[in-house]
C-alpha cells in the first residue's frame, strides 16, 4: 500500500501539452493516468471509513439481519391436539357440580332478593309456583336482544385482525367492533327511553330472564358439544380434550367453533353478557328512583353504575 500513497501525495504534474519544461531543455515529464489516481483515493477513503467506524458498521450489519428474522415468514407446522391430561376446576367431579351449582346459586340469590327482608340467613326462600317460572314473551325478548347483539357483530365496521396461529399455522380473522356495538345499543337503548318504553319490565321480569339465558345456554353448550364430536383433530381445544363428556362440555371441546365467519365463542364471550350488565345495571337504577318515588339515584346505586359500566367499556375498548 505504500506505493499507492506516495502516489497520490507526490505533486501533480501538468499535462504534456501544457508542460513548458521541454522548451527549457529540461527532461519531459511523463503522463499521470487521473482514473487511476481517483480510484486508488477512493479505495483510501473507503478503507480509513473502515477503520475509523468499525463498530458502528458492525451494528447496522446486526440491524439489518435482525429485521430480516423479525420478517421472516415462519413455517407452517401441522400438529395434533394431544390429550388433554391436567385436568382443571376439580376434574370430573368439580365440573359436573358445577354445571348445576352455579345457575342454583344464581337462583337461591334471586330469590332471596326478592323478600322483603332480604338476607342469605333467611332460608329456605319462598318458592314461586311452577307455572311462574316460564313466559315464551320473556325468552322472545331474549332471544330478541341475542340476535340484535349478532347483527351488530356482523355489521362491516371495525378493523379486521389475526388470531394467533392454530395447530395447523392457519390464523382466523376477527372483526374487532365492539365498543361500536355497544354505542348502537346505547343509541337504541335512548330511542326506547325517549319513547317511555320503561325497563321496569326487566326488574319485575327478572328471575324469568335468568331461567331463559340458562335454558338457551345449555341448548346452545348441547350444539357445540355435539358439533365438536365432528371437528377434525386440529380444531379441538388443548383444555378440552379429555375424552369425558362431562368435563368436555364444561371446558369446551371445540376450540374456535364458527358458523361461517361467524366466532360463536368470541361473540358469547363479551357482547351479550357484557353490554347486557350495563342495560341491567340501568334499569336498575331507573326502578330504584321509581319504587322509592326519588328524582335521583342514590349514591350506592351511581357508584356501582359507574365502576361497572367503567369494566365493560374498558373490556370492549381493548377487545
Amino acid at each position: 500500500m505504500l506505493w499507492k500513497y506516495s502516489v497520490l501525495f507526490s505533486p501533480i504534474q501538468k499535462l504534456y501539452e501544457n508542460n513548458t519544461n521541454r522548451y527549457n531543455g529540461e527532461p519531459d515529464i511523463t503522463e499521470v493516468n487521473y482514473s487511476s489516481l481517483k480510484i486508488l483515493q477512493r479505495e483510501r477513503i473507503d478503507s480509513e471509513i473502515v477503520h475509523l467506524h468499525p463498530r458502528k458498521e458492525e451494528k447496522k450489519m446486526e440491524k439489518m439481519y435482525a429485521e430480516e428474522r423479525i420478517f421472516e415468514t415462519p413455517k407452517t407446522v401441522r400438529r395434533l391436539c394431544m390429550k388433554t391430561k391436567e385436568l382443571e376446576f376439580g376434574g370430573r367431579i368439580g365440573t359436573f357440580f358445577m354445571i348445576f351449582l352455579m345457575p342454583a346459586t344464581v337462583f337461591y340469590l334471586l330469590l332471596m332478593c326478592k323478600q322483603k327482608d332480604p338476607s342469605v340467613l333467611n332460608f329456605p326462600p319462598p318458592l314461586p309456583a311452577f307455572d311462574s317460572l316460564w313466559e315464551t314473551r320473556v325468552f322472545g325478548v331474549f332471544l330478541l336482544w341475542f340476535f340484535l347483539q349478532a347483527l351488530f357483530y356482523l355489521l362491516p365496521i371495525g378493523k379486521v385482525v389475526e388470531g394467533i396461529p392454530l395447530l395447523n399455522g392457519t390464523r382466523l380473522a376477527y372483526r374487532i367492533n365492539g365498543f361500536y356495538a355497544f354505542m348502537l345499543t346505547t343509541v337504541a337503548l335512548g330511542i326506547c327511553l325517549y319513547f317511555e318504553m320503561e325497563l321496569y319490565y326487566l326488574y319485575n321480569h327478572f328471575l324469568l330472564f335468568a331461567i331463559s339465558a340458562t335454558v338457551f345456554s345449555v341448548i346452545l353448550s348441547s350444539y357445540l358439544y355435539v358439533r365438536s364430536l365432528k371437528s377434525s383433530e386440529e380444531e379441538l381445544s388443548l383444555g378440552g380434550n379429555s375424552g369425558n363428556i362431562i368435563y368436555d362440555f364444561f371446558m369446551g371441546r371445540e376450540l374456535n367453533p364458527r358458523i361461517g365467519s361467524f366466532d360463536l365463542k368470541y361473540f358469547c364471550e363479551l357482547r351479550p353478557g357484557l353490554i347486557g350488565w350495563v342495560v341491567i345495571n340501568l334499569a336498575m337504577l331507573l326502578t330504584e328512583m321509581k319504587v322509592h318515588h326519588q328524582s335521583m339515584p342514590s349514591l350506592s346505586m351511581i357508584l356501582v353504575n359507574s365502576f361497572q359500566l367503567l369494566y365493560v367499556v374498558d373490556a370492549l375498548w381493548n377487545e
